[in-house]
């Protein structure tokens, strides 16, 4: 499904759904060893829903984008932005994402030492 919404993103445009396929596209190259290209697409998504202003996938970005770019930046550059996850997976009414993004949160917490 993946790689099916990123075919189709190449072949037709960016849309505020190309965040979510690029998002898991880079987690999914992070996870085979890819690091720099994992946290290139990371980016990338994190920058479509800015640009779309998409809340509604936000939360469910920044979730996955964080699990990426932790393996490149320090562990302690995402706490807050699985904060900022929290918060906008629930005004967009996203229990699930919002819980995802606090248990992330309190997880980072945990490997940095941080009480």
């Amino acid at each position: 499904v993946v790689l099916q919404m990123v075919k189709l993103t190449l072949l037709h445009g960016m849309t505020p759904m190309s965040a979510i396929g690029f998002v898991y596209f880079g987690s999914m190259l992070a996870s085979l060893g890819q690091l720099r290209e994992g946290y290139r697409f990371a980016n990338l998504a994190k920058k479509l829903v800015q640009r779309f202003g998409s809340k509604e996938m936000a939360g469910e970005v920044i979730a996955i984008s964080s699990q990426t770019i932790g393996y490149i930046e320090p562990m302690q550059s995402i706490i807050l932005f699985h904060a900022e996850g929290h918060t906008t997976a629930l005004e967009a009414g996203d229990i699930r994402i919002a819980s995802l993004n606090l248990l992330l949160q309190c997880n980072t917490l945990v490997w940095c030492g941080s009480s």
